[in-house]
């Protein structure tokens, strides 16, 4: 499948009017920069075999990082630039502060983005083969619906409504996290999570036999 690359949204010379001697340089810059990265984005979702849907997504958190950044950056100055007086350094220590954090974020994804994407599809291929093969076992103890995804790799506990605070010590206790993409308590499916599973049942006070 071909993936439809969308043309870079175009960045603002006034996002760089505080910090430099040649804005419309710097804009025409970044605009190349983020063309370039969802360009690799293309190509990544391509050799992975991800369709357009989930390309849009990566493209669409690309473009949203670097707007990110830009704005920060907008909010920032130079004395270079703006001249000594009255320059508010306080003021532009929070913004610097807040850009640093949003290059951060940037920085993050451009490192990661080609692992998380073939991650993503290595995953969506396991969970098909896991579906179509049965691989995926489901029980249920005492209305907390048990899950061993196979695709997934995790083992999974879905309760019905949010869980107490007594109980939600106990499943961090044992390893597991909360999952808001997947709607439940996970951790990876290993037989020692089996274990750690049945423990927390029979704590749950769930009497019925359990067979993990």
């Amino acid at each position: 499948m071909r993936i439809t690359i969308p043309t870079a949204p175009a960045a603002s010379q006034h996002h760089w009017s505080w910090n430099s001697h040649t804005p419309d340089v710097r804009a025409k810059q970044a605009t190349a920069d983020l063309q370039s990265t969802l360009n690799e984005i293309g190509t990544a979702c391509e050799e992975a075999g991800l369709d357009q849907e989930k390309a849009d997504f990566w493209f669409s958190r690309a473009i949203k990082l670097y707007q990110a950044r830009w704005a920060a950056l907008g909010r920032c100055a130079s004395p270079a630039i703006t001249g000594p007086a009255n320059f508010n350094h306080r003021r532009n220590d929070k913004a610097r502060a807040s850009e640093h954090k949003r290059l951060g974020e940037l920085c993050h994804f451009l490192e990661n983005f080609k692992w998380k994407i073939a991650r993503q599809a290595r995953l969506a291929e396991q969970k098909k083969t896991a579906d179509e093969t049965g691989a995926n076992k489901e029980y249920e103890v005492s209305g907390v619906r048990v899950v061993e995804n196979a695709g997934l790799d995790r083992i999974q506990l879905f309760f019905d409504g949010k869980p107490d605070d007594e109980t939600r010590a106990a499943l961090r206790g044992k390893a597991f996290k909360w999952s808001p993409t997947n709607g439940c308590w996970q951790r990876q499916l290993t037989d020692n999570a089996r274990a750690a599973t049945a423990r927390l049942l029979r704590g749950f006070n769930a009497h019925e036999s359990i067979n993990p």
